[in-house]
């Protein structure tokens, strides 16, 4: 490649970087603008105790909940949670999830939650790691 050519080659990414700075800083407004009126439509629609509402040939929206497991922050908590799964679902299921990511951990908890019987369910907690959070997600669907 010629000196030239190099030249311009960065020219064009310099530029395309640019580009790609301020499209990413415009979507990340845009996504501020988007959180804060799902905020107001969830809060419009608990007013009205409803949990969807349709507005025709434009949209549907419902609010749901999402479970959200924190990983353990701590050198304690990462030895007491994986302590707990070797107790409670053997050593080789501790050693998959030795690099357990929040998904994979969400997933986990959600299982471990669900095959427990109702009454169980008040106090289930797992070594290591914090109650799960729970989210208002509100979903957009075309009409």
């Amino acid at each position: 490649m010629e000196i030239q050519e190099l030249q311009e080659k960065i020219k064009a990414l310099k530029e395309m970087d640019e580009r790609y700075k301020n499209k990413k800083k415009e979507a990340e407004e845009l996504n501020g603008f988007c959180e804060a009126l799902k905020a107001e439509i969830i809060e419009a629609l608990e007013s009205h105790e409803m949990t969807s509402f349709k507005v025709d040939k434009i949209a549907n929206v419902s609010i749901s909940h999402r479970m959200s497991d924190a990983t353990p922050k701590t050198v304690e908590d990462k030895k007491a949670f994986f302590q707990w799964v070797a107790d409670n679902k053997g050593e080789e299921v501790r050693d998959a999830m030795m690099t357990v990511n929040s998904q994979t951990l969400n997933s986990f908890w959600k299982a471990e939650y669900e095959s427990l019987e109702d009454d169980a369910k008040l106090m289930f907690q797992i070594d290591g790691l914090e109650m799960p959070s729970v989210s208002k997600v509100l979903s957009i669907r075309k009409a």
